[in-house]
């Protein structure tokens, strides 16, 4: 049995995790060209979006789910690969157990 690919488990943690947002929000400056800013401009009023920050948000939150779909893309195309799927039993999965208890 192969090992998940470790960074694409992290990508789809922290998507899963990053929806669940904290009441208190950070604060990021960000520079952009005047065309970029005429486009989110343009988004919001377009979009229905309250304020620039709602619309830059929008599209990380976007970026996030794309990152996780791909990590989970990854991971079933590494499981595919791995070959045919053998039954496990109680002693795999005591194992398992043992294995994540000394993580």
């Amino acid at each position: 049995m192969t090992t998940p690919n470790r960074s694409a488990i992290l990508a789809l943690g922290n998507f899963c995790h990053s929806n669940r947002e904290l009441a208190i929000a950070a604060t990021m400056n960000v520079s952009l060209t005047e065309p970029l800013k005429r486009f989110v401009d343009d988004e919001v009023r377009e979009g229905g979006f309250a304020s620039t920050s709602d619309d830059v948000r929008e599209l990380i939150r976007e970026r996030q789910r794309r990152k996780a779909e791909d990590a989970l893309r990854a991971l079933i195309a590494e499981g595919l690969g791995s070959g045919p799927a053998e039954p496990v039993g109680d002693v795999f999965f005591a194992k398992q157990r043992q294995r994540l208890a000394k993580a």
